[in-house]
C-alpha cells in the first residue's frame, strides 16, 4: 500500500497521524506499553483533541522482540494470526531520563525520550540493526474510501540487502521491489505468488516477521517481530 506521491508528498485523499514523541509508559509484567502523541506536548492544553498511537513491546523468546502498534486498541480483529511460541524469557527494562530500553537476550529496543524526536532503535549489543523514526510510524486514513491503515517503515543501511518474503518469481534481492503479500494464481512469470510469507531477513543478521495476514495490511494496528539471526 503506497500513501505518497513521490517521497514526501501524501496523496490528496490520505490523512496521516504520525508518532511524534514519547509521552509516557507503563510496565505490565514483562510487557511495556508506550504512549506516543501525534504532536509535541508543551502543556496540558496540547493534550486536547490530540490523536495518539500506542506501542507495546514484549518478547516471546530470548533474542526476539515483538512490537505492536495500535491507534484504537478496542477495535476487533479476529485474525488469522501466525502461531507464536511463547517461551516467557527473562527481559530487562531500563528507564532512564534519555531513553526507555527493553532487552531480551543480546537484542534490545531503545526508545528515545527526546521531545519531538520519536525513534525506536534495535541493537544487537552496541550494533545498530534498524530503527523507526521521523514519519515512519503512523495511522493512515483514506478520506475517500473511509479505510484505515497502519504504516511502519524500518530503516536499512548502505549495502544492506533484503531476502525472503516467501515464494517469489522476481529478483532474489528484494531491495527496490514492491511486494504484495496476498496468495494468488498468477503464473511463474509475474510478481504474483502462490506462497507469500510476511518474513524477511537481511545480510546484517536479523529478521522481521509482520504478524498481520489481512489484505493490504488494512486495520488500526500492526505487529512486527524482530529476530536476531
Amino acid at each position: 500500500m503506497k500513501f505518497t506521491n513521490g517521497y514526501w508528498s501524501l496523496k490528496d485523499e490520505m490523512k496521516a497521524v504520525y508518532a511524534v514523541e514519547y509521552a509516557s509508559h507503563r510496565v505490565n509484567g514483562k510487557e511495556v506499553t508506550v504512549y506516543l502523541p501525534s504532536s509535541h506536548i508543551a502543556d496540558r492544553g496540547n493534550c486536547l483533541n490530540l490523536p495518539m498511537l500506542t506501542l507495546t513491546l514484549s518478547s516471546p523468546m530470548e533474542g526476539v522482540i515483538k512490537v505492536s502498534a495500535v491507534h484504537h486498541a478496542g477495535a476487533l480483529y479476529k485474525g488469522p494470526f501466525a502461531e507464536i511460541q511463547n517461551e516467557n524469557p527473562e527481559v530487562v527494562i531500563d528507564d532512564t531520563e534519555e531513553a526507555l530500553i527493553y532487552k531480551s537476550g543480546s537484542l534490545k529496543a531503545v526508545l528515545d525520550k527526546t521531545p519531538g524526536a520519536y525513534k525506536l532503535a534495535f541493537y544487537e549489543g552496541d550494533t545498530l540493526l534498524t530503527e523507526s523514526s521521523f514519519r515512519n510510524l503512523a495511522y493512515m486514513q483514506n478520506t475517500k474510501t473511509g479505510k484505515n491503515y497502519m504504516l511502519e517503515q524500518l530503516a536499512i543501511d548502505v549495502d544492506e540487502y533484503i531476502y525472503g518474503l516467501g515464494e517469489r518469481f522476481t529478483p532474489f534481492v528484494k531491495n527496490g521491489q514492491v511486494v504484495e503479500m496476498w496468495n494468488e494464481d498468477g503464473g511463474t512469470a509475474s510478481e504474483i505468488a502462490y506462497k507469500n510469507i510476511p518474513f524477511y531477513i537481511t545480510n546484517k543478521g536479523y529478521g522481521v516477521l509482520v504478524d498481520h495476514e489481512g489484505a493490504a495490511k488494512r486495520g488500526d494496528f500492526c505487529v512486527y517481530i524482530i529476530f536476531r539471526i
